[in-house]
Parts: structure tokens; sequence; C-alpha cells
């Protein structure tokens, strides 16, 4: 039988369960959280192995000419028992502090600095050159200000379908300006249960004659369905946009299966996409300070978006962009 102790060494040095690469001042937790649960058990283990030592000293060295002394437990309300008792409560006290500590580090959100949306082109390209040194991305060539990538961020594979009724397939290369993409690699950093992510369209946009659209820019996607380490999956239309009708509000209950995760990734995607019309322009939402929540008037769209027609447009999608739609201010998109 197998000791706590090996049993805490081993998970001091056991690998994390998915491949996790966090941004700058953002690095995955799950290490750190390893080695305090490893940390928690080993203490735990060790002050056990101490006590059954301290009682095999106390009882002395067997002796070859006698039975083996049987060393019992402090009776019941002796002063030994209540010793006993303290130095057990106070490692398991000291156990469970270090795997509580761990799980409060595992659960802090994620900082990546400045959000996605506000970054210039040239920090951005910074962002995802370290990326694709590190193998998470891989640029195939640049075109104009966009980037021509494999369908593939930091091992999440990006499947495109342009219908409900298609068939994912990988496009064998995706448009992209590096905004989104660095949003993209955020989002996989965040999530690293990711596996895939099956869009309806990054570039290029409805109408191909319109350079300014966000889509044309590869400034956009649409995002239709996730893919999860596990196997399991949401799919936007049949977990979130058939799911009831528009009320202006987020519609889905707790007892529905997206309920949490929706809501989760509603929250990252407000932090680091275009989000209120003070991010961008071109949009008559509301233009209030903070991030928004699900159900409010923004550049990031979903079944429940709170213009009841943009809504009705997005049932089977999440649209998320970086940077303006169109033209801004006066300022041609095309030199955001």
């Amino acid at each position: 039988m197998r000791s706590l102790v090996d049993i805490g060494l081993d998970a001091l040095t056991a690998p994390a369960p998915s491949q996790s690469t966090g941004a700058e001042g953002g690095e995955s937790a799950w290490p750190l959280v390893s080695a305090l649960v490893g940390a928690g058990v080993v203490v735990g283990g060790g002050i056990y192995a101490y006590r059954r030592h301290q009682r095999s000293v106390a009882a002395g060295p067997p002796s070859s000419s006698a039975a083996p002394t049987r060393v019992l437990p402090p009776r019941p309300g002796s002063p030994e028992a209540a010793a006993h008792k303290r130095k057990l409560l106070y490692g398991a006290g000291i156990g469970a502090g270090v795997v509580l500590v761990g799980v409060a580090l595992y659960a802090r959100p994620i900082d990546f600095g400045t959000p996605a949306r506000s970054l210039t082109w040239q920090e951005a390209m910074d962002e995802v050159q370290k990326a694709a040194a590190a193998g998470q991305v891989r640029i195939v060539q640049p075109y104009g200000r966009a980037l021509m990538i494999a369908p593939e961020v930091n091992g999440v594979k990006l499947f495109y379908r342009g219908g409900m009724s298609e068939t994912p397939r990988a496009r064998g290369t995706e448009l992209i300006d590096p905004r989104l993409l660095v949003l993209l690699l955020r989002w996989t950093r965040w999530d690293p249960t990711l596996r895939q992510i099956i869009h309806a369209g990054i570039y290029p946009g409805g109408n191909a004659e319109d350079t300014e659209e966000a889509h044309n820019r590869g400034t956009a996607i649409d995002i239709s369905k996730m893919v999860y380490a596990d196997g399991s999956d949401l799919d936007i239309l049949r977990d979130w946009g058939m799911k009831g009708a528009w009320t202006g509000h987020y519609r889905l209950v707790p007892a529905d299966k997206g309920y949490k995760k929706f809501a989760a990734l509603y929250q990252f995607l407000a932090s680091q996409a275009t989000d209120r019309p003070v991010d961008g322009c071109g949009f008559s939402g509301e233009n209030k300070p903070g991030p928004s929540t699900i159900g409010d008037k923004s550049f990031l769209i979903t079944p429940d978006q709170g213009s009841e027609g943009l809504a009705s447009r997005h049932r089977d999608h999440i649209h998320a962009q970086v940077g303006p739609t169109r033209e801004c201010g006066g300022r041609s998109a095309l030199t955001w």
C-alpha cells in the first residue's frame, strides 16, 4: 500500500491536465495548484508518519525473545488523548489550509493587461510573434494588415460552418487581424479546456465590396459552437438561441446546459472585444462606462443583445470584434 507521502510526491510532480500557456502576468495557475495540493498531502502524511514514529520509540525496540509490544492508543479522556487529538487537528489544518490557498490561486482571474481591442497594430503583432515563436500559432504569410494563419490557435482548432446544415470544416488558412488573433489566443489561455471553435465567418463579410466592414478586415468572428476537452460542446443556436424568446435579458436559467459557461464567456469577451460604443463608433448602443452584461446594447452581439433586431439575426452565433465596425470619426477603419 502506497504511503500518503508517496501520493503527495506524485501530486507535486504531476503534469497539468491541459496545455495552457498564460499571457504576460497571467501564467496558468495549475502547476502551482498541483504543487500546493501535493504539499498539503505531504505535510499531512509527514505529521502522521512522525506520530507513528514517536509511538514506536515510546514502545521501545522489539525483543527477539519476547512477542512484539502492542502499542495501544491513548485512553479516551486522558491528557495523552487530548494532546494526540490536538496534533492531528493541527496537521489536518495545515494540509487543508495549503489546499485552500491553492484553490484560491487557481480561481484567480488571469490579468492579460491591455484589452485586445485597445492594442495598437504593432503591440498585437508583438504578442502574436511571441505566440508564433512558442508554437501556439503558425503564420503562413502577412496579407496587408492582416495575417494568413493555419486554422489552429494554441492547440484549439478553428472550423468553419457557413450554415447549420453544413458539416464544420477546417479551411486551409484563416485571414485574421492580429488584434483579433490576440483575443483568440487569450481565450484559449482563459479556458484551457477549449479544443475547437466552430465559427460562421472571420473573413470575408457578406458584401466583399464593403472594404470598411469588420469581417472584410478580419477583425470580427461569428462564434457558432465550442467543443471541450471532455467531448462536450455548446452550440449557440441549440443551447441558447432556441431556448425561449427574446426578452432583452439573459433568457437562460441555472438549469440550462450552457447557463454558466455562456455567461462566463460573455464576461471574458466583454473584457477583450469591442464592447460599449466608447470602445469604437458607428453603433447606436448605450454609451456607458464599464463592461456590458448580457441583454445590454453592445458591439458584442448575442441571441439576447439589447436590440431585438440584432439579437434575432444572431440567434445562432455570437459576434465579437475588435476595433470599429466601419469608418470611425472620419477616419477609415482600414487604417485602424
